[in-house]
């Protein structure tokens, strides 16, 4: 008898992640599902070769690659008020030039990311169901957070733990004091939950890979955030399960 509530709540998290499986099935190809959104090459290749990016996004919005490619060495701002407003709109996103504008001159880089992010989220969804996927009409990863994650990453941490069902406070202070090890724990389990097959993670969290990985990581929390994924069955560093 003193069993019987371990096991309701070991059938309520059996019963969770059926709803969760059969909703991923239902929603996303299995093949759409075994890679990062955001792949440590795809994070290295903007930060070492922009234009190049620059130049498969304008491919993507049926534009001239060239000339984007060419418009991101000369002018990044000016291209990206051109390309930023596009790619929102293949989301079902309202971007204005004035806002386009703004954050191309007042925060490029950010706004570099936060496009690139949603483009590679539309890669995912490539057979054109995206207007049918849950946040649609919304930015992936905003300008605002992309500045969070750069400025105070202990934050972004504190929420993927949470995210995971984990100690925020617990994880947030395991990213300050050790955050390759905290990438150890976590990036397996964010993998997990969206059918990603992780299994070098000791080689990614080196220092030389550790900034592109926790930008896969990270983008790819964001996916499962905008639609309302979890899994309470995970625990972050040093964390007990909720029970």
């Amino acid at each position: 008898v003193a069993r019987l509530p371990a096991a309701k709540q070991r059938s309520r998290r059996l019963l969770h992640l059926v709803v969760i499986d059969k909703a991923r099935s239902e929603t996303e190809p299995p093949q759409m599902s075994r890679a990062w959104l955001l792949p440590c090459s795809a994070q290295l290749q903007a930060m070492v070769c922009p234009c190049s990016i620059t130049r498969d996004m304008c491919y993507h919005v049926e534009g001239s690659g060239v000339l984007g490619c060419l418009g991101m060495m000369v002018c990044p701002c000016c291209t990206l008020v051109n390309l930023g407003p596009k790619i929102a709109k293949k989301s079902g996103i309202e971007e204005s030039g004035s806002a386009s504008c703004l954050k191309a001159f007042c925060c490029t880089t950010c706004y570099f990311q936060s496009v690139m992010d949603e483009y590679r989220k539309q890669l995912r969804f490539a057979d054109g169901r995206m207007s049918t996927m849950p946040g649609y009409g919304r930015w992936l990863v905003t300008v605002h957070e992309v500045w969070r994650a750069s400025a105070c990453p202990c934050l972004v941490a504190r929420d993927m733990c949470e995210h995971l069902g984990g100690s925020g406070t617990r994880g947030c202070v395991c990213s300050i004091v050790c955050p390759c090890c905290f990438l150890h724990d976590v990036a397996p389990k964010i993998a997990s939950l969206s059918n990603i097959h992780e299994d070098r993670v000791c080689c990614k969290i080196l220092p030389c890979g550790c900034c592109c990985y926790m930008c896969a990581v990270f983008t790819e929390y964001k996916w499962q955030h905008s639609r309302g994924m979890g899994a309470n069955q995970f625990v972050c560093p040093g964390v007990s399960s909720k029970e």
